[in-house]
């Protein structure tokens, strides 16, 4: 591992529901990963979260993700970038993408 601070940014639709079950689940599992990543990192990541219902600003400050939802729609949430850079698109990275992603 580096000593420099990595930067994890996901922009997703939203935050998930309570009364949609699969978007709940599937938020408990990225709440997972995410708690692995900065166990392990500690103060060497740091994660953003972004959704389209709360964090609209910050997609639109986002030219590149402006661009893959103008491009391919909503569809291509979530989308995320890690140390500036677009890794993966369409569903939530696992614990061992982000390890590896990370160490790269």
């Amino acid at each position: 591992m580096t000593d420099r601070v990595h930067q994890i940014t996901i922009y997703d639709r939203t935050a998930g529901c309570a009364c949609r079950p699969g978007e709940q689940r599937g938020m408990m599992v990225l709440h997972a990963v995410l708690y692995g990543i900065r166990k392990e990192y500690g103060d060497r990541v740091s994660i953003s979260y972004f959704t389209l219902d709360r964090n609209k600003d910050e997609f639109e400050k986002n030219s590149e993700i402006k661009s893959l939802i103008d491009e391919k729609g909503l569809e291509i949430l979530p989308v995320t970038i890690v140390n500036g850079k677009v890794c993966k698109t369409g569903e939530n990275p696992t614990l061992a993408e982000l390890r590896e992603l990370l160490e790269s």
